[in-house]
Formats: structure tokens, sequence, C-alpha cells
């Protein structure tokens, strides 16, 4: 059986996805940290506004859920910061899987389905 990715690398997975989403809109990025128990994973800012990013990754057919006390904890510290929070869930699926089982195995090395649809505003402006 092929070598399967941590939960470490699943959720690298999906911080890599965020960050270059946030560069191709034009996004500054200020730092990063990819460990999923420290809040947010990406700190950007665009036109001068500074940006939170919580990311969460799941493998299919899930997709990354952000719990409440954490939302909360990362709406307070952006209001400290002056800045503007968002969330962004990521979903893989394994692009070499046919059936929903293969789908939902995070192989080191497959190609991947990505589903991502953006970054959604938790707290701030707009």
């Amino acid at each position: 059986m092929a070598d399967q990715m941590t939960r470490a690398e699943i959720h690298d997975f999906g911080v890599e996805v965020v960050f270059g989403f946030l560069q191709r809109e034009g996004h500054e990025i200020v730092a990063v940290n990819t460990d999923p128990s420290i809040n947010p994973q990406i700190v950007a800012r665009k036109n001068g506004q500074l940006e939170f990013v919580v990311v969460r990754t799941a493998c299919y057919p899930g997709k990354g859920e952000l719990d409440a006390p954490s939302k909360a904890n990362c709406i307070a510290h952006a209001e400290k910061s002056g800045a503007i929070c968002y969330f962004a869930s990521v979903g893989i699926a394994n692009a070499s899987g046919t059936t929903d089982a293969e789908m939902a195995l995070p192989v080191k090395g497959a190609g991947y389905h990505v589903a991502f649809s953006g970054i959604e505003l938790l707290h701030g402006a707009h």
C-alpha cells in the first residue's frame, strides 16, 4: 500500500492552496504558520488592510471545518489587531480514485482534485 499523507501534510497542502490563491488575488503574504492549533495560518495584507486567514483541510468527501471556539478566538485576535478575519475551507480528493473509498485516501505523491471556493469573511470590513 502506498504511503498516506499525515494530518499535518494534508493541512499543509490546504495552506499551500490558499497561499497561492491569496498571491494570485494580489494579497501580500506577511506570515505563514502551518500549525492548525495556532490561528491564523496566514497573515496577509491587501490595500493596507491586515488580514488573518484560518485554513482547514479535509479529505473527500469532507471539506475543512472551523470549530466555534477557534472561530471566536480568531475573531477576537483580529479585532485586537485591527485585522479582517477570513476562513478558507479546502477539500482534497485523490484523483486516481475510482470509488469513494479510493478518493478519500490521501496518498503521498498522488494527483488531487481540490475543492476550494475562496475565502469566507468571518469578521471585519466589507
